[in-house]
This record gives structure tokens, C-alpha cells and sequence, in this order.
């Protein structure tokens, strides 16, 4: 849904075969109670992500962000954050996901996801 910055691509076999139809809930968040690692700052909104089966195999997912990315040296100090749901306790704590790339001159960054939670 690039509407909303993000977008999600499934590749065949990454849901069970008997499913006939899954929802999965996207919710763009653009603040609240977070905690980041020490000297990040976000440059993109947070999407928490839910699904209610377990992922087969790994989902790519692409972010928008506000970063000028001009070399890969400057994409080199980019990196998702992940925070677990934490059912409501805050504030929600942020911590480095390896992987991901961040293009030069791309307004999206991409990661392969095994599991859903709150990704920034």
C-alpha cells in the first residue's frame, strides 16, 4: 500500500496452503511512547504489523523514509528497528533487526521479515 509508505510483497508459499484468504492489519504510527538506541533518531513512521498465522517463509518488506541517501557509505549508518508488541506496556523499545537495505537515491528501504512485529 504505497499510499501509506510502506508495501508488502508475499512470495508464493509464505502463507499455509489451506488458506483461502488472510487479513493482515497494517497501522501506520507516527508517534507515541518509544524508545530508540542510543544516538538513532527514526526517519520513517512505525508499521505494526500483524498477521494471524505464522509466516512460511520470509515477507519483504519495503518502508518509505525521509533520508537523502547520496553514497552507500551514508547508507552503511542505516538499520530497521524492531520493536516486540508489548501488549500495551511503554514505552515501546526499540532495538537494531540486522539486514535491510537502504539504496542510494531510493526513498525506500526493503528488509525480509520472518515474523511481524513493530518495524521502523
Amino acid at each position: 500500500c504505497s499510499e501509506y509508505g510502506y508495501k508488502l510483497h508475499f512470495p508464493k508459499g509464505a502463507l499455509p496452503e489451506h488458506l483461502l484468504e488472510c487479513k493482515i492489519n497494517v497501522r501506520v504510527i507516527f508517534s507515541g511512547q518509544y524508545e530508540f538506541p542510543e544516538n538513532s533518531v527514526p526517519i520513517s513512521a512505525m508499521y505494526q504489523i500483524t498477521c494471524p498465522v505464522e509466516l512460511k517463509e520470509p515477507v519483504l518488506l519495503e518502508i518509505q523514509h525521509c533520508a537523502i541517501i547520496e553514497t552507500p557509505e551514508q547508507a552503511s549508518f542505516l538499520s530497521f528497528v524492531r520493536a516486540e508488541d508489548s501488549h500495551g506496556q511503554l514505552p515501546y523499545q526499540f532495538k537494531p533487526i540486522r539486514g535491510g537495505v537502504f539504496p542510494v537515491k531510493s526513498m525506500y528501504a526493503a528488509i525480509s521479515l520472518e515474523k511481524f512485529s513493530i518495524i521502523s
